[in-house]
Protein backbone atom coordinates (compact mmCIF):
# COMPACT_ATOMS: atom_id res chain seq x y z
CA UNK A 1 0.00 0.00 0.00
CA UNK A 2 1.12 3.58 -0.97
CA UNK A 3 1.52 6.57 1.56
CA UNK A 4 0.68 9.77 1.52
CA UNK A 5 3.64 11.95 1.47
CA UNK A 6 4.40 15.25 2.81
CA UNK A 7 7.63 16.68 1.33
CA UNK A 8 9.60 19.83 1.74
CA UNK A 9 13.35 21.38 1.31
CA UNK A 10 15.02 22.27 3.93
CA UNK A 11 18.45 22.32 5.39
CA UNK A 12 20.11 21.96 9.01
CA UNK A 13 22.41 24.95 9.38
CA UNK A 14 19.04 27.45 8.22
CA UNK A 15 18.31 30.18 10.49
CA UNK A 16 14.62 31.15 10.07
CA UNK A 17 12.26 28.69 7.86
CA UNK A 18 13.40 25.77 7.77
CA UNK A 19 13.16 25.34 11.53
CA UNK A 20 9.30 26.63 11.38
CA UNK A 21 8.65 23.73 8.44
CA UNK A 22 10.31 21.14 10.98
CA UNK A 23 8.02 22.09 13.92
CA UNK A 24 4.70 22.20 11.38
CA UNK A 25 6.17 18.77 10.43
CA UNK A 26 6.34 17.90 14.02
CA UNK A 27 3.05 19.27 14.86
CA UNK A 28 1.76 16.43 12.00
CA UNK A 29 3.95 13.45 12.86
CA UNK A 30 2.05 14.05 16.23
CA UNK A 31 -1.45 14.06 14.66
CA UNK A 32 -0.06 11.01 12.69
CA UNK A 33 0.71 9.02 15.22
CA UNK A 34 -2.38 10.32 17.25
CA UNK A 35 -4.43 9.07 15.03
CA UNK A 36 -2.58 5.61 14.33
CA UNK A 37 -2.16 6.76 10.81
CA UNK A 38 1.96 5.72 10.78
CA UNK A 39 1.21 3.54 7.80
CA UNK A 40 -0.58 5.84 5.54
CA UNK A 41 1.59 8.74 5.74
CA UNK A 42 5.40 9.57 5.16
CA UNK A 43 7.50 12.67 6.21
CA UNK A 44 10.09 13.35 3.40
CA UNK A 45 12.82 16.24 3.01
CA UNK A 46 14.96 16.91 0.51
CA UNK A 47 18.58 18.79 1.56
CA UNK A 48 19.02 21.63 -0.26
CA UNK A 49 22.90 22.05 1.49
CA UNK A 50 25.00 19.13 0.07
CA UNK A 51 27.88 21.08 0.40
CA UNK A 52 27.80 20.58 4.01
CA UNK A 53 25.21 18.40 5.41
CA UNK A 54 26.23 14.94 6.82
CA UNK A 55 23.81 11.94 7.40
CA UNK A 56 24.88 12.49 11.01
CA UNK A 57 24.01 16.03 11.10
CA UNK A 58 20.92 15.14 9.41
CA UNK A 59 19.91 11.98 12.35
CA UNK A 60 20.85 14.69 14.97
CA UNK A 61 18.69 17.24 13.90
CA UNK A 62 15.46 14.99 12.88
CA UNK A 63 15.99 13.55 16.45
CA UNK A 64 15.83 17.03 18.44
CA UNK A 65 12.65 18.03 16.18
CA UNK A 66 11.03 14.72 16.35
CA UNK A 67 12.02 12.64 18.92
CA UNK A 68 10.39 9.71 20.09
CA UNK A 69 7.76 9.78 17.10
CA UNK A 70 10.26 8.74 14.67
CA UNK A 71 9.90 5.38 16.44
CA UNK A 72 6.94 5.33 14.57
CA UNK A 73 6.39 7.81 12.08
CA UNK A 74 8.56 7.52 9.24
CA UNK A 75 10.76 10.81 8.31
CA UNK A 76 13.08 10.49 4.77
CA UNK A 77 15.60 12.68 4.27
CA UNK A 78 17.34 13.04 0.64
CA UNK A 79 20.70 13.43 0.64
CA UNK A 80 23.40 12.98 -2.03
CA UNK A 81 25.90 14.23 -4.17
CA UNK A 82 25.96 18.28 -5.17
CA UNK A 83 25.33 16.97 -8.85
CA UNK A 84 22.49 14.11 -8.00
CA UNK A 85 20.28 16.95 -5.56
CA UNK A 86 20.64 20.05 -8.43
CA UNK A 87 18.52 17.20 -10.45
CA UNK A 88 15.91 16.71 -7.90
CA UNK A 89 15.73 20.27 -7.44
CA UNK A 90 15.29 20.71 -11.01
CA UNK A 91 12.84 18.18 -11.53
CA UNK A 92 10.26 20.03 -9.01
CA UNK A 93 11.51 23.32 -10.26
CA UNK A 94 13.21 24.12 -6.80
CA UNK A 95 15.34 27.40 -6.76
CA UNK A 96 18.77 27.19 -4.33
CA UNK A 97 21.33 29.32 -4.20
CA UNK A 98 24.56 29.44 -2.05
CA UNK A 99 26.14 31.96 -0.66
CA UNK A 100 29.14 31.86 2.27
CA UNK A 101 26.31 30.36 5.12
CA UNK A 102 23.42 30.92 3.37
CA UNK A 103 21.01 28.43 1.41
CA UNK A 104 18.25 30.58 -0.40
CA UNK A 105 15.88 27.99 -1.52
CA UNK A 106 11.80 27.85 -2.47
CA UNK A 107 10.11 26.88 0.46
CA UNK A 108 6.92 25.47 1.30
CA UNK A 109 4.80 21.95 1.58
CA UNK A 110 4.32 19.33 -1.01
CA UNK A 111 1.51 16.53 -0.78
CA UNK A 112 1.44 13.60 -3.03
CA UNK A 113 -1.97 11.06 -2.99
CA UNK A 114 -1.20 7.67 -2.42
CA UNK A 115 -0.85 6.93 -6.04
CA UNK A 116 2.07 10.01 -6.24
CA UNK A 117 0.34 12.34 -7.67
CA UNK A 118 0.99 15.81 -6.47
CA UNK A 119 -2.38 17.12 -5.03
CA UNK A 120 -1.51 20.20 -3.30
CA UNK A 121 1.46 22.86 -2.96
CA UNK A 122 1.25 25.17 0.17
CA UNK A 123 3.90 27.80 0.28
CA UNK A 124 2.91 29.63 3.43
CA UNK A 125 2.52 33.61 2.84
CA UNK A 126 3.86 35.89 5.83
CA UNK A 127 1.17 35.72 7.65
CA UNK A 128 1.01 31.44 7.51
CA UNK A 129 4.65 31.84 8.78
CA UNK A 130 3.39 33.86 11.73
CA UNK A 131 1.14 31.63 12.65
CA UNK A 132 2.36 28.23 12.70
CA UNK A 133 -0.59 26.31 15.00
CA UNK A 134 -2.96 27.47 12.49
CA UNK A 135 -1.07 26.40 8.89
CA UNK A 136 -0.59 23.36 10.80
CA UNK A 137 -4.19 23.03 11.64
CA UNK A 138 -5.12 23.55 8.03
CA UNK A 139 -2.55 21.17 6.89
CA UNK A 140 -3.89 18.27 9.15
CA UNK A 141 -7.21 18.58 7.80
CA UNK A 142 -6.04 18.55 4.30
CA UNK A 143 -4.01 15.41 5.03
CA UNK A 144 -6.23 13.52 6.98
CA UNK A 145 -9.03 13.94 3.75
CA UNK A 146 -5.73 12.56 1.69
CA UNK A 147 -5.50 10.03 3.37
CA UNK A 148 -9.30 9.05 4.02
CA UNK A 149 -9.42 9.72 -0.23
CA UNK A 150 -11.49 12.60 0.13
Amino acid sequence: KVRVSIMTFQYIRCPDICHWESYVFAYLMNKTASYKLENDIVFLTIDVDPWRSTFEDVISYQRSRAGKLLDSVSWIWVLDSVDKMVEIWRDFRIFVARSDYLITHSAGFYIFDRDGRLVYIIQPTQDGWRNLDKLAQEMWKIIYNTVKGG
